[in-house]
């Protein structure tokens, strides 16, 4: 029998939809966590990812990454057809480059259509289910139009996902609650759970939270509340904006947009790069989580390793971190403005439950992370007896 492969000799395909390196959205977040500390344990990893065909340069243009060409608009309602695109594209390129590759990483539903090539070991991370039909709903605006095109157009989307998490050797899911809503409607029983981590010396507390504020122009002198996102309605901003007006005193700082709201108690930054970003959490008192659905949040992560506390809906995935006082959960929309109000005056609480979110960071790093991943990508390819490194080997 020959020795299990060391996880220096481990080559790994990811396969994500747009370029990591855009921090576009959670799954490049996620990957641009991840893939540094796979490199550093040794692993080579090479991107697959789609980008417009209009992009002057070749495919061989950035090191480490294979990217496919692609002619559809990269507009809302055709998604589903770019992840069709996709999908194809990967297998083609995986079969193309048999032997290259000893793993192969689905994220999502992104290259799915991998997992049915015979002898190549593939694991899928969900990072939300497109079979949930809150998460449909929830990405989509509030017109009926763009909304029915949408949900028709996901029928790819949720097929692509349901045939990855059939036919991956192994599926990984970000939250319990993922993982068994999967088991539930896909009927796969083994699937892992490994939450997202973020790197807690990246993201860290300060106790000097005024001289930050006047250097980002933000209030002094007053309890605020952080909202983080990109989708204004399924991350619940509305909400968020209702809860702080309904209080005395607590403010709203609003990151990945620009609030279309003429209240004077939301103040809007935008899309800010990663050093203000840290800033901005670490100025602020508490985090909101209003979000009507979605997976894992990044963000939620990232505002525990600053030490603030968690005001989130106790339905959504992240509230499974929320288990030894890091946060406070709310049940209706009703009850994130009861908790701020409850808040305002107790600052004793919120530093209580700010320590408790950096202790649950720590739990839950980006190393921690990574060293579940490197595990299980290990355990796969010696199960599978490194097939992928069998040069050469047809695909039957």
């Amino acid at each position: 029998m020959s020795d299990p492969p060391s996880l220096e000799g481990i080559r790994v395909l990811e396969v994500t939809f747009v370029d990591p390196s855009t921090r576009a959205g959670g799954v490049e977040v996620f990957l641009s966590t991840l893939v540094p500390r796979l490199r550093e344990r040794r692993m080579s990893v090479t991107y697959l990812f789609l980008e417009e065909r209009s992009h002057r340069g070749s495919d061989a243009d950035r090191t480490g990454s294979l990217i496919l060409r692609c002619p559809i608009p990269a507009r809302e309602g055709f998604q589903p057809l770019r992840k069709l695109w996709l999908a194809l594209g990967a297998r083609r390129v995986v079969a193309s480059h048999r032997g290259s590759f000893d793993v192969v990483h689905i994220n999502g539903d992104n290259g799915s259509l991998v997992a049915g090539l015979r002898k190549v070991p593939t694991l899928v991370t969900l990072h939300g289910s497109v079979h949930d039909s809150r998460l449909a709903v929830s990405k989509t605006v509030s017109s009926p139009i763009r909304r029915f095109t949408l949900a028709r157009m996901s029928i790819i989307s949720r097929m692509l996902e349901n045939f990855a998490v059939r036919r991956a050797s192994v599926v990984v899911a970000v939250s319990q609650q993922l993982a068994t809503s999967v088991s539930q409607r896909l009927g796969r029983s083994d699937v892992a759970v490994i939450r997202n981590g973020v790197d807690p010396s990246v993201f860290q507390p300060t106790s000097e939270k005024e001289p930050l504020r006047r250097r980002l122009g933000l209030p002094p002198g007053v309890p605020l509340a952080l909202w983080v996102g990109k989708r204004a309605y399924s991350k619940g901003l509305d909400i968020a904006i209702r809860a702080v007006e309904s209080t005395s005193r607590w403010q709203l700082v609003v990151v990945g947009l620009e609030p279309t709201t003429s209240s004077r108690r939301v103040i809007g930054k935008g899309r800010v790069d990663t050093v203000t970003l840290t800033q901005i959490y670490a100025a602020c008192d508490v985090m909101l989580v209003t979000s009507r659905y979605e997976g894992f949040s990044v963000a939620v992560q990232e505002g525990m390793a600053s030490g603030l506390p968690l005001v989130i809906r106790s339905t959504l995935s992240n509230a499974e971190v929320v288990t030894d006082g890091e946060g406070f959960l709310a049940d209706r929309d009703e009850d994130f403005a009861t908790i701020l109000s409850r808040l305002e005056d107790d600052p004793a609480r919120i530093r209580a439950a700010a320590k408790a979110a950096r202790r649950g960071s720590i739990r839950l790093s980006a190393d921690a992370m990574a060293d579940r991943y490197a595990s299980l990508m290990t355990t796969l390819v010696t199960r599978e007896g490194s097939v992928a490194r069998e040069r050469g080997t047809p695909d039957t």
